[in-house]
């Protein structure tokens, strides 16, 4: 009889989720081998036998072919210190690890490998050395906007924080604002385009447009069933996200689909998700101005490449040395070798201490992202013009004056479409990678300096104000759903007109669909318009000779302010830069709740001086109503609770109106109590607009014109909003408050004057400002 002597075995590549291990056991169990054979949480199959040398022979051919679905990249034999075994046993997952295992990966597909590498042997040489500075740049992220504007005379006025930044442009006569990167002049439709992955899609298709076959999902089974329909490898992701949060690629497998649905699902907040076929391709990142392409980006996953000297490891730190120099660069932007990343290491069949061929690159990740350790590698000479074409079609195709980073995966980017695969996979207008990421390799292309020294096509860069001069036959409810009247008189007007998302009406006509946004107001608006930049906007207009409210810091231990009668101002407490709220201040007991509920905070408080208050109503970029509110006393009978009491008096004043008693009861301190006969009864803000004497018989004077128009110049792209006026005690009026909606029950409850119907008004705007795209309804999941 032979020696037997024991072996440890560790086996690389595709060997988990397919059976590796029952064929293991059954392999050993028929040449009468005992040991066990066990999963590694790093993706590896490991087995300890003891064996004669004539049973290890047949025993390691049969690992190395394994059962139907496995693909073997590598088997490490070693002899061990001697051990018995009684039988062949299937052990559980070991070693254990504090680590968190990713295994929403677990297999690469060979077809992408060779894309990668293929992809890194087409770069130029000096786009493959490591970018590297001396000395880490400081301010370049956001800084790069103040040196551009500097270089070519462009005067910028920033809207609160620099980062993210929201800011003004003034250059050659010409105003427009800027959210981060999504100028001011682009339609908030082309924001939801953008942002719904399967709308962009199907643009983009009805144009031929390469885009990849896909269906949306709300849930589990509709996934499977999709699934099936591709016959191939999927991808799953959100239909609403960024920054590949929620993304899933190279799905074989039920099992799969499943774990990447539950990820893509928690990552949208259960909203809907793509399923769709998976091209085997790398990232590119193109920028456009326009459809002007001003950068390509190769955006290689996370990896190292060999030089046939150092390991992996010693290549890791290598990179990270280089990478650590790079402006913006943070130590979570470093390349790891945790457990993740030592998981592809197997399905590549290597380990941290192997030593790889020259020239050859070894995946450490699959997302394309910079924060995830991919690199950006400028190509921008290098793309082939038939991407580079589909490119800046895409761009014509949804917004020919946004800025764009559309995203192509791309078989091979230095080949034609006719024989590589390319297809694009999303667009983003408000591009961040390649702009605020710098290239990792190469020169960098500075984004701001394109944006700013070269002639844009689109003439005046405002958005132009639009006649009010449209009548929408429509009635509307007393609600304060704006945008549901809205669409309510949109839809009452025009048939055959249906909601495609909460923001967009779809209607058909002939071969192809208007789109109607409901949200009218551009993106930089909404972002100047946030809580946290309110004080830095009323610094603005203030500086502009706008007359504004006042407001003084609160000393948290004693509140000098005197009771009078319900409500008594506006509160704002800040912990940080981003971390702003704002407060409807009822009462000194509210007041003094906010100072002991933020005692850590900086509190700001907005008194109002007098009774009365003023909402103008902006439509259209025009102001086109106005109504003055006087605030009422309500004084407690002793008999009723304050929520109840204030209820009965609004539906004794203005009849049924739709409030949210759930709201209401969050805005009183102390709704149920029953206050002393006489008491003044603390009303929120609703309660408060809603119990005044309104009155939209109001002439504007000229400096509260003035004011409007200042506030119009001051925020180019604002549509629909509410500017609110406070008395004080001079008489004078100053901006409060500048809200980007309106509620229109004042204008169609008021007690002196007459009504006014905005959301007709608005409906009528919408319809004449509608943008067409030739897609079939059909196509569309409505």
């Amino acid at each position: 009889m032979s020696e037997r002597d024991c072996y440890h075995l560790l086996v690389y590549g595709k060997v988990q989720k397919v059976g590796f291990r029952k064929w293991t056991l059954q392999k050993a169990i028929s040449l009468g081998i005992q040991g066990w054979v066990r999963n590694r949480p790093d993706g590896r199959v490991e087995a300890m036998v003891t064996c004669t040398e004539d049973q290890l022979k047949p025993f390691c051919r049969a690992l190395e072919e394994g059962p139907a679905n496995a693909r073997v990249a590598r088997l490490v034999v070693k002899e061990a210190r001697p051990k018995s075994f009684r039988m062949f046993t299937e052990k559980a997952d070991g070693p254990s690890t504090a680590e968190k295992v990713n295994d929403l990966v677990d297999e690469l597909h060979p077809e992408y490998v060779e894309a990668c590498q293929r992809a890194y042997d087409a770069l130029p040489s000096e786009c493959r050395e490591f970018t590297k500075y001396e000395s880490k740049p400081t301010r370049w992220r956001f800084g790069q906007i103040d040196a551009a504007a500097k270089k070519f005379g462009v005067e910028l006025t920033y809207l609160g924080p620099k980062s993210p930044p929201n800011f003004l442009c003034k250059t050659d006569g010409n105003l427009f604002g800027m959210d981060v990167t999504r100028p001011s002049w682009v339609s908030p439709i082309t924001e939801e385009f953008s942002n719904n992955k399967f709308l962009t899609k199907t643009v983009l298709s009805a144009q031929g447009i390469s885009v990849p076959y896909g269906k949306v999902c709300n849930d589990l089974t509709q996934a499977h069933d999709a699934f099936d329909k591709l016959r191939g490898d999927a991808v799953v992701k959100p239909v609403f996200g960024t920054e590949a949060k929620g993304v899933t690629t190279n799905i074989k497998s039920h099992h799969g689909l499943k774990k990447a649905f539950e990820y893509a699902k928690s990552v949208s907040r259960n909203g809907p998700v793509i399923v769709e076929e998976y091209v085997k391709g790398v990232d590119i990142r193109i920028l456009l101005i326009g459809d002007k392409i001003v950068a390509a980006y190769l955006r290689l996953p996370a990896h190292v490449v060999g030089d046939g000297i150092r390991t992996i490891s010693e290549l890791v730190e290598i990179k990270n040395a280089a990478r650590a120099t790079l402006p913006a660069t943070q130590d979570a932007h470093l390349l790891e070798l945790n457990i993740s990343q030592r998981r592809l290491l197997t399905l590549q069949g290597l380990q941290p201490d192997d030593v790889p061929q020259r020239g050859k690159l070894v995946l450490l990740g699959v997302s394309p992202n910079f924060t995830d350790g991919a690199d950006l590698v400028p190509i921008t000479n290098q793309i082939h013009p038939d991407i580079a074409q589909m490119a800046q079609d895409a761009a014509r195709a949804v917004d020919p004056t946004a800025f764009w980073g559309i995203d192509v995966l791309s078989e091979d980017f230095a080949a034609p479409l006719a024989e590589k695969n390319a297809s694009i996979c999303e667009m983003n207008s408000r591009p961040v990678g390649g702009v605020f990421r710098h290239a990792t390799h190469g020169s960098h292309v500075p984004f701001f300096e394109s944006l700013f020294g070269q002639t844009f096509n689109s003439g005046d860069q405002t958005i132009p104000r639009t006649e009010n001069e449209v009548n929408v036959s429509y009635a509307p409810e007393v609600n304060d759903a704006f945008d549901k009247q809205v669409a309510d008189a949109i839809m009452a007007s025009s048939a055959g007109t249906k909601f495609l998302t909460p923001k967009i009406l779809v209607k058909q006509r002939s071969a192809a669909a208007d789109f109607y946004s409901l949200q009218q107001n551009s993106s930089a608006v909404r972002s100047a318009l946030a809580p946290w930049r309110w004080l830095a906007l009323r610094d603005a207009l203030d500086a502009n000779g706008v007359n504004v409210a006042s407001h003084f810091p609160l000393d948290h231990t004693e509140i000098a302010w005197h009771d009078r009668a319900t409500p008594i101002g506006r509160a704002f407490t800040i912990q940080r830069r981003h971390k702003m709220k704002t407060h409807w201040v009822e009462d000194l007991n509210r007041l003094r709740s906010l100072t002991k509920n933020y005692s850590d905070w900086e509190i700001i408080f907005q008194p109002f001086e007098t009774d009365s208050s003023l909402e103008v109503a902006i439509v259209g970029g025009a102001v086109i109503a106005a109504a003055q509110l006087e605030y009422q006393s309500v004084r407690a009978t002793g008999e009723e609770s304050t929520l109840e009491q204030l209820e009965r008096t609004l539906f004794f004043r203005r009849g049924s109106i739709s409030l949210s008693q759930r709201q209401s009861r969050r805005e009183l301190l102390a709704p149920d109590d029953v206050l002393p006969r006489g008491t003044l009864l603390p009303q929120p803000r609703t309660f408060a607009r809603m119990l005044s004497v309104i009155n939209t018989d109001v002439k504007l004077t000229e400096g509260l014109k003035s004011a409007c128009d200042e506030i119009l110049r001051l925020l180019p792209g604002l549509q629909t909003a509410t500017v609110v006026f406070r008395e004080t005690e001079t008489g004078d009026w100053g901006v409060s408050e500048i809200r980007p909606d309106i509620d229109p029950r004042p204008f169609l409850l008021p007690d002196i004057g007459e009504p006014k119907n905005l959301a007709g008004i608005q409906a009528g705007l919408v319809l004449k400002r509608c943008q067409t795209y030739p897609i079939q309804l059909e196509s569309l999941q409505i």
